[in-house]
């Protein structure tokens, strides 16, 4: 069993940028001179041209670019440039996935600067993300003040949820394209388990960037509950590495079981194929006098005169060490969409030649196993 947290590293910034981008604008033209689709519908609609004030209320709607905005009041302030909306407000992305909630909002027609109050960011009705106030500054800084983000659902039996994070403030830098946290730590059911002063995380829209990815539990009944720490290194523009440490949650019991791991994954793509690496080293106290570990390799190349080349290689340092750590409990792929498959009860080393000329077919296949079951 683990919870993941990979989906976190981008909804800690993405509710002020949803609202940000997409409220409606005071110039109703983009590059070009093209009007944007937006289409308001309310109760009521006046304009006070003394206080150069354009005012839309009861059950506004606001259509643009396929997201939806619903608010009790919508105020265009055209002498100071502000859009002001008062909640408690509804934006629905397109996708329809993600849905941004929040009291009150005041911002420039730019979007470079204001404020929106009480966020609250649902994703796929099951993550939750919250922030007490976001300020946007100079069209590049988003604040969060006070961010947590948790899991709705499994809060079903218990109102502490089974983990929370929450900081201080993060800061968003759409220039640099990275998010700062500060005073941030990790609670499991409440309990404080993990705390970081301060982490700078790539922005999640770009594709590839050094830094920590948003951490991952892992639930062992052998060896207690651990913290996987993943940092993402990019080398070059076709290869990359990541490193993950594992850290131990102990309670403090003498006879707990402990281990230190850090698993490994490379990925490399070539102009006729790809290659990644999984693997693992490890030290515990079940085999307190060895070095434990594991190494996978897949991959696929493309040759002359239309051979294609696959192959898997699976070792480990002994027959126990993956069915203890349990790093395949859920279905794994490599960055190519390709399946890793293992079989609890041995390791396979295979591979397959092909030549298609469209005529004719050949195939060569060879397989080993070695079994990890006694007789």
């Amino acid at each position: 069993m683990q919870t993941s947290f990979r989906k976190i590293k981008h909804v800690a910034w993405a509710a002020a940028c949803v609202v940000l981008i997409a409220l409606p604008r005071a110039s109703m033209a983009q590059e070009g001179g093209a009007e944007e689709n937006i289409l308001l519908v309310s109760d009521a609609v006046t304009l006070d041209p003394e206080a150069d004030l354009f005012t839309a209320t009861g059950d506004v709607e606001v259509y643009f670019d396929g997201n939806t905005l619903t608010a009790p009041k919508v105020v265009y302030n055209l002498k100071d440039e502000l859009v002001t909306i008062e909640g408690p407000f509804v934006l629905t992305q397109a996708e329809g996935n993600a849905v941004v909630y929040s009291d009150f909002a005041e911002l420039s027609t730019d979007m470079a600067d204001g404020v929106i109050k009480a966020v609250r960011y649902v994703v796929d009705e099951n993550l939750q993300v919250t922030a007490s106030e976001v300020m946007r500054s100079e069209g590049r800084y988003s604040d969060f003040k006070r961010v947590r983000a948790s899991t709705c659902k499994i809060c079903s039996e218990s109102q502490i949820p089974l983990w929370e994070v929450q900081a201080k403030d993060a800061v968003h830098d759409n220039e640099k394209k990275h998010v700062t946290y500060r005073n941030a730590k990790l609670l499991i059911r409440g309990i404080p388990v993990a705390y970081v002063p301060w982490v700078r995380m790539p922005d999640p829209s770009i594709k590839r960037a050094d830094g920590f990815l948003f951490p991952k539990l892992r639930f062992n009944s052998v060896l207690g509950n651990q913290l996987i720490l993943p940092y993402f290194k990019t080398l070059g523009e076709s290869a990359d590495l990541t490193l993950s440490p594992n850290i131990a949650l102990t309670s403090g019991r003498k006879d707990e079981p402990k281990s230190n791991t850090l698993e490994a994954r490379y990925r490399q793509r070539f102009n006729n194929g790809y290659l990644e690496l999984n693997g693992a080293f490890s030290s515990d106290t079940i085999l307190p006098d060895e070095t434990r570990s594991y190494l996978f390799s897949i991959g696929e190349f493309q040759f002359a005169s239309d051979i294609n080349v696959k192959f898997q290689t699976q070792a480990a340092s002994d027959k126990k060490y993956l069915g203890t750590y349990n790093f395949f409990y859920n279905d794994r792929e490599t960055f190519m969409g390709r399946p890793i498959k293992f079989d609890v009860d041995r390791l396979t080393d295979k591979i397959e030649i092909t030549r298609d000329t469209g005529q004719n077919s050949v195939l060569l296949s060879y397989v080993a196993f070695k079994p990890l079951l006694e007789p």
